[in-house]
């Protein structure tokens, strides 16, 4: 028979006393697990810290493990480079070798002569009038005669582009060239055979026509060839200009 000291103990365990134990249980499996848990998140932690590292040293991933990302060897970001360099500036400058010059554009200044040689028989009047027998009028002579035969040649006067090959009225067949200083010179009085054309780039000395019988304004005087310069869209003295 019980004693009232194990009664007491048994209807204990029958009553409050089971969910005392039931709730010590529990909260005994708790921590167990707690602390299972929380060893696996450090064990986690350490191991995403080291990857962290290697990331860093090389490439982050995106949605995926270093080892499938596709990896840039020197060779191939140095050409990336290069090409990022060619699109932002479109024109490199052109670095010259250690032995060659800088390009300098040629500024000579032309060297002139006559056309032709002979004597001046007729000279630059400078916008004073003199008598023009063949016309038998007083006007101003812009240019100077050189007196020359028939058929001469006739060369230009310094380096230049040919600008007009015409026809003028009064003074015949003619070549105008166009200098690098801005003069301009012409021939009148050439025969038909022109030897140049125009946009043609001559050197000084270049034959350009030979002389003929065109010039009906002066056809009076021997035979000659008028030769004009023009600078700044005013007729200048062609022997000043030879002899400087």
């Amino acid at each position: 028979m019980l004693t009232p000291k194990k009664n007491k103990f048994i209807s204990f365990i029958l009553g409050k006393g089971f969910y005392a134990v039931l709730a010590f249980c529990i909260a005994g499996a708790g921590i167990a697990a707690w602390t299972s848990v929380n060893n696996t998140i450090g064990s986690l932690s350490s191991g995403s810290s080291s990857s962290d590292i290697q990331y860093s040293q090389s490439e982050t991933p995106v949605g995926g493990e270093v080892s499938n990302l596709p990896r840039t060897s020197n060779t191939e970001n140095s050409k990336a480079s290069e090409s990022s360099q060619v699109s932002q500036y479109s024109a490199p400058e052109v670095q010259n070798s250690e032995n060659s010059a800088p390009f300098v554009p040629s500024q000579t200044t032309p060297v002139y002569t006559l056309p032709v040689s002979g004597e001046i028989i007729t000279c630059f009047s400078n916008g004073e009038l003199v008598k023009n027998y063949t016309l038998n009028e007083w006007r101003t002579h812009n240019g100077i005669d050189i007196k020359s035969a028939v058929g001469e040649k006739v060369y230009s006067c310094a380096a230049g582009t040919v600008s007009r090959v015409f026809n003028d009225t009064l003074w015949g067949n003619a070549v105008e060239i166009t200098h690098s200083d801005g003069i301009v010179s012409r021939y009148y009085g050439l025969s038909d055979d022109i030897c140049v054309a125009e946009s043609e780039s001559v050197v000084g000395g270049a034959l350009i026509g030979y002389v003929g019988e065109s010039n009906s304004a002066e056809l009076a005087m021997d035979s000659h060839l008028h030769f004009e310069m023009i600078k700044s869209g005013k007729w200048i003295d062609p022997t000043k200009k030879i002899t400087e």
